[in-house]
């Protein structure tokens, strides 16, 4: 049954993806002086010199391109601070980054996936793989009084920075990542995006402490967001007391192993399942995991 089941998927999915690609055409069109440019690049997979009618400019790739257009579309604002910079709109959030690191937008502030019926106001939130503050500025406007962030690469921590001061955020800052263990990590990469940590043929190494030493650090925390890809044993190996002290999880993870083990220590921890979300970027299959105590 499982088998037929994702047959009869399939079967859906490949017309409404090319529904979603001919949609993102059209608002090319729309969007883009030179779109026939943006077509050359998506179709020889190669960075192109890009012009957008809204001022935007710059040397991108189909991937950038089509999330440009895709946030336009969806009422985003995105201005152009300096030559490779963005200024982002979005409801009440605004941060700025690098034109390629505005890719989390969708599933973070669109799609709500650290939503889920939690309430923020006033909780302390760590946030692991803290990457260019977007969670943190998403945290923040939800309520949450102070944010604990951890994020090692170095790029990505100097724009959570700029963040978290440009929101006035109560926040500390650890240029640091969270593993199962204390020392040093190598951590696999192809582009310094939101992927980093899900394989590519460059390695970047990074210093790291254990989750259990982090919450033991911090003390209370209301909330605990962990995003950091291949690093889910540190979340395995805490003790029954030590997953306790924290009420509220989110864990993403690209591994389906990994995925059933965190089901099941959860589960035996006492904690419920309160959300399950799977989304696709790039090449990448991710599951969003959401676990609260009963």
């Amino acid at each position: 049954m499982p088998d037929l089941k994702t047959f009869i998927a399939s079967l859906f999915a490949w017309p409404k993806a090319l529904i979603t690609r001919a949609r993102i055409f059209l608002l090319s069109i729309k969007l883009i002086e030179n779109w026939y440019a943006a077509l050359m690049a998506y179709l020889l997979k190669k960075p192109t010199n890009i012009r957008f009618r809204n001022g935007i400019r710059g040397y991108l790739g189909s991937n950038t391109i089509y999330k440009i257009v895709y946030y336009l579309g969806r009422n985003v604002s995105l201005k152009q601070v300096s030559a490779d910079i963005l200024e982002v709109g979005i409801r009440n959030h605004k941060f700025r980054a690098p034109v390629k690191n505005v890719d989390t937008l969708e599933y973070v502030f669109l799609n709500e996936v650290f939503n889920g019926g939690t309430d923020y106001h006033g909780k302390t939130v760590l946030d692991v793989g803290a990457y260019i503050g977007d969670t943190a500025t998403y945290f923040w406007n939800k309520g949450a009084s102070k944010i604990i962030c951890y994020e090692p690469v170095k790029e990505f921590f100097y724009w959570l920075g700029q963040n978290v001061a440009l929101n006035g955020i109560n926040a500390e800052l650890y240029n640091l990542g969270i593993s199962d263990k204390h020392g040093e990590i190598d951590i696999m990469y192809s582009e310094l995006n939101c992927l980093v940590g899900c394989g590519g043929n460059l390695t970047i190494k990074i210093e790291t402490l254990s989750l259990s030493e982090v919450l033991q650090k911090h003390g209370r925390v209301d909330v605990c967001k962990f995003v950091s890809p291949g690093c889910e044993q540190a979340v395995l190996n805490l003790s029954d007391a030590e997953l306790l002290k924290v009420p509220t999880w989110f864990i993403e993870t690209t591994s389906k192993r990994y995925k059933a083990e965190l089901l099941d220590r959860f589960s035996r921890a006492g904690f419920k399942s309160a959300r399950t979300i799977k989304y696709s970027m790039r090449s990448e299959k991710w599951c969003f995991l959401s676990f609260k105590l009963n």
